[in-house]
């Protein structure tokens, strides 16, 4: 009995031990806590020290020179299609002429709401040439039947322009904005004479058929204008023998730091297309670093 007794005291001995541990323990943790919430940072001064995301940031310097990577474009064919029951005609459009023949777009109100397009804001378009009228599975915006285009936002660019290589043609005929949550997400029409086929691509932005380096060889530059939360950015497409490449955009070849607050703009000085950056480099929009690029032989190089 007396040995069993001893036993239960150690082991309550044992317990108030490590209970007075812990509270210790909690105890200088509070302090070492209520130590940090006094002491004050002044963030304003250079000599403090800054998130890793900051430095990084501020390290950045813009290349001297950059090789575009280009790859070859993989549009979508487009789908012959009939006109149907539901679908309220409103315009027809004239977009040039391909091969000799004239080619219109028609366009169309989805009246039965549970198909697709049927949005008031939404419209439904056809490319119609030598008889046949094509689709692409998406829907248009309104703005196309906008009798007035402004300067600063077109709906439809009417380009017209031809590329040959041997036994292939191809005509980038123009583009037609589609119905997105905010203006530029367009349709590029693509036509490969030599199989007779109608494609289209899209990209956010307006077009640009430019001379980039004065080679004689026309380039297609886009500029994305911005939106929301993401500033301009410039895309570049060039021809090939198999038809169009694209490469990634300027601001992603260049790797700028927080990419969607930076911008890329297409400009123009003494008769030669610019590609303006500014790249932010810290969060508070008060530091930045500006650049100036030409496009030469599939390279962008620095000129400032």
């Amino acid at each position: 009995m007396v040995m069993c007794r001893e036993a239960i005291l150690n082991g309550k001995n044992i317990r108030v031990i490590l209970l007075l541990f812990f509270v210790s323990m909690f105890l200088t943790s509070c302090g070492v806590i209520h130590q940090k919430e006094d002491t004050v940072v002044d963030l304003t001064k250079e000599s403090q020290i800054e998130s890793p995301i900051q430095e990084f940031k501020l390290d950045y310097q813009f290349p001297d020179s950059v090789e575009l990577v280009f790859s070859s474009l993989e549009p979508t064919e487009l789908a012959l299609e009939d006109v149907r029951e539901s679908w309220e005609f409103i315009k027809s459009i004239p977009f040039g002429v391909v091969a000799g023949d004239s080619v219109t777009l028609s366009v169309y109100k989805e009246t039965d709401s549970n198909h697709l397009c049927s949005f008031d804001y939404e419209r439904i378009v056809l490319l119609e040439h030598k008889g046949k009228s094509y689709a692409y599975n998406d829907c248009f915006s309104t703005s196309i039947v906008d009798t007035e285009q402004s300067a600063e936002h077109r709906s439809i660019y009417l380009l017209e322009h031809e590329y040959s290589h041997q036994d292939l043609s191809f005509v980038l005929q123009g583009a037609v904005e589609l119905s997105a949550n905010g203006p530029g997400r367009m349709l590029f029409f693509y036509y490969d004479a030599s199989q007779q086929k109608w494609y289209g691509f899209e990209q956010w932005g307006s077009p640009y058929l430019i001379d980039l380096d004065g080679d004689g060889s026309i380039e297609l530059v886009h500029q994305f204008e911005g939106l929301h939360l993401n500033f301009p950015d410039v895309t570049i497409y060039r021809w090939a023998n198999n038809g169009l490449e694209v490469s990634d955009s300027i601001k992603s070849i260049l790797q700028v730091p927080h990419f969607q607050l930076s911008s890329a703009l297409l400009s123009e000085e003494n008769n030669q297309s610019i590609l303006q950056l500014n790249a932010v480099i810290d969060n508070d929009f008060e530091r930045g670093l500006r650049a100036k690029y030409m496009y030469q032989e599939g390279r962008i190089i620095r000129i400032d």
